[in-house]
C-alpha cells in the first residue's frame, strides 16, 4: 500500500473511534454535563418515599457513594408521607424513583399526578411497597397500561429473594448493565406482596420463587421492581445499581 494512503487510512479509523459509533445521546438532566459518546448520560432524579425525610436522604447518600449514576447526575428528595408534589415540581425531573415504606400522604391523588407526569415524557420506577394494600399508590398510575404490577396481598417469606437469571431474556436489558445476573438479591420480609403482571406489561425478570420481580410497562416509561427500595446499600450493590439504572431507562438516558 502506499505509504501515504496508509497513513490516511490509520487516521480516519482514529477519528472514527474517537467520535464513536453510537447514535444520538440520551437525556440530559436541565444542569447536567454530558458524558461520553455512547455512555448512559446524567440525569436529574427524585427519590420520592412515603417515609421520613433522613431516611430518603440516606438513599441519595448512598447512591451518591457507590457511584450508581453517571457523573453529572442530580439526585434530590422529598417525602410524601404527609404532602403531595403537584404536577410543576414532578416536572423538574427526569425521573421518579418511588417507594413507601408508611402510607402515601394522598394515594389516589398523587397516583393521578403521577399520571399526568408520565404522560407528559416523565420516567417512573416504582418499588415496594407500593404494590402492598396497607400502603399501596392509587389513582390513574395504578390502571392498566401504567404502572406493570398490580396490588396483591400475598405475602412472601422473609428472607432475600434471587432473581432467577433463567428467567431473564437475551439479549440482557439494560436494567442489568454493570450487575452480575447470577448474583442478584433483593431483601424482603413477610409483610412483602406478590404482585400480579398488568396485562400490557413486559415482565423483565422473576426470583426464584416463581413471584414477579422486574417489569416495564408498554410504553417504556414505568417500571416496577418488587424491592424494598430502603435496602439501597452495598450489602445489595446490585439491586441497587438496578434501581439506579431503571431510572436512567426510564428517563431514556440510554
Amino acid at each position: 500500500m502506499n505509504r501515504k494512503l496508509a497513513v490516511i487510512s490509520l487516521l480516519t479509523i482514529a477519528a472514527f473511534l474517537l467520535t464513536g459509533c453510537s447514535g444520538e445521546d440520551g437525556a440530559v438532566g436541565p444542569e447536567g454535563d454530558k458524558g461520553d459518546p455512547g455512555s448512559p448520560q446524567p440525569i436529574k432524579v427524585l427519590i420520592a418515599g412515603a417515609n421520613n425525610a433522613s431516611s430518603i436522604r440516606v438513599m441519595v447518600t448512598e447512591a451518591t457513594r457507590m457511584e450508581l449514576f453517571p457523573i453529572g447526575t442530580e439526585i434530590d428528595y422529598m417525602s410524601v408521607s404527609a404532602t403531595t408534589p403537584d404536577l410543576a415540581t414532578l416536572n423538574e425531573y427526569d425521573a421518579i424513583l418511588l417507594h413507601s415504606n408508611s402510607g402515601y400522604y394522598e394515594p389516589a391523588a398523587f397516583g393521578d399526578i403521577l399520571a399526568d407526569y408520565v404522560d407528559g415524557g416523565g420516567g417512573l420506577v416504582i418499588t415496594q411497597f407500593s404494590f402492598s394494600t396497607s400502603w399501596a399508590l392509587g389513582g390513574e398510575i395504578m390502571t392498566a397500561g401504567y404502572c406493570p404490577f398490580q396490588v396483591d396481598d400475598s405475602a412472601d417469606l422473609s428472607g432475600d429473594r434471587i432473581i432467577d437469571d433463567d428467567s431473564i431474556s437475551f439479549p440482557i436489558h439494560p436494567i442489568f448493565n454493570g450487575t452480575d445476573i447470577t448474583d442478584i438479591s433483593f431483601w424482603s420480609n413477610i409483610n412483602f406482596s406478590t404482585p400480579t403482571l398488568d396485562a400490557g406489561a413486559t415482565l423483565v425478570a422473576a426470583d426464584t420463587e416463581g413471584g414477579n420481580a422486574i417489569a416495564v410497562n408498554t410504553d417504556g416509561n414505568i417500571v416496577a421492581m418488587n424491592h424494598y427500595a430502603l435496602q439501597l446499600n452495598e450489602t445489595y450493590f446490585y439491586a441497587s445499581k438496578i434501581m439506579a439504572n431503571a431510572c436512567l431507562f426510564v428517563a431514556g438516558a440510554y
